[in-house]
């Protein structure tokens, strides 16, 4: 070799044993398979207790009439289907058999859109979500909330401990357990009365903003 050609064979020879040396004093561990956090499982008693959560019939009551808790609990119930697919699990989310008469029936499914049509339990698990989230986020306990590391699994803790006990959903003939099954439709639920509350947040926070620099100009005229 000579020339330039030898002065380049030179110098990746020179860096190959530097890394080689690096590599030989930076041990490192062996990086894990997947790098995403794990979930801790929350001691859900502890967190019932430290928010002081007690549901009432008159605190279901006063959401029933929300319009879109029916919308929303029906995309829950389709999300958590086509997480763990499964035709024994639908039919105990899903209503497909309206039991109306043809001409009720036709009108029914021209007006849905084909959205999906929960039962009563799918709803009722949508309603105690939102009305435990309702008091999480109250003055009194918004702060403390809001100081959680992972909101989002203290109110999954929460629902799960709360309904775990309820005989509405049975062991399929596939073998998921009901419990499975409840934190199929839970997480949908979860994720999309946060993602609602953090927007409207944000949308309060703008507006205070907005008005505040209005407020400014208008004291400089």
């Amino acid at each position: 070799m000579c020339g330039s050609h030898y002065n380049v064979s030179i110098t990746e020879a020179f860096e190959s044993e530097t890394k080689i040396r690096l590599q030989n004093t930076l041990m490192l561990e062996d990086m894990p398979l997947s790098l995403k956090p794990k979930e801790r499982e929350l001691d859900s008693e502890i967190l019932i207790a430290k928010y002081a959560i007690k549901l009432t019939q008159s605190d279901l009551k006063a959401s029933q009439t929300d319009v879109a808790l029916a919308y929303v609990a029906g995309y829950c119930a389709h999300a958590a289907i086509k997480r763990q697919p499964c035709d024994d699990c639908q039919s105990q989310l899903m209503i497909t058999d309206r039991e109306l008469q043809q001409s009720e029936q036709v009108l029914i499914d021209s007006m849905s859109r084909r959205l999906e049509v929960s039962t009563v339990f799918r709803c009722y698990v949508f309603l105690v979500t939102k009305t435990v989230l309702e008091h999480l986020v109250s003055k009194e306990q918004e702060q403390r909330f809001h100081a959680e590391a992972n909101q989002r699994m203290v109110l999954l803790s929460i629902m799960q401990f709360l309904l775990s006990d309820g005989e509405e959903l049975d062991m399929c003939a596939s073998g998921h357990h009901p419990d499975t099954v409840l934190k199929n439709i839970l997480k949908p639920a979860v994720n999309t009365l946060l993602k609602n509350y953090v927007a409207c947040r944000n949308d309060s926070v703008m507006k205070e903003k907005a008005c505040t620099k209005q407020t400014k100009l208008l004291t400089l005229q």
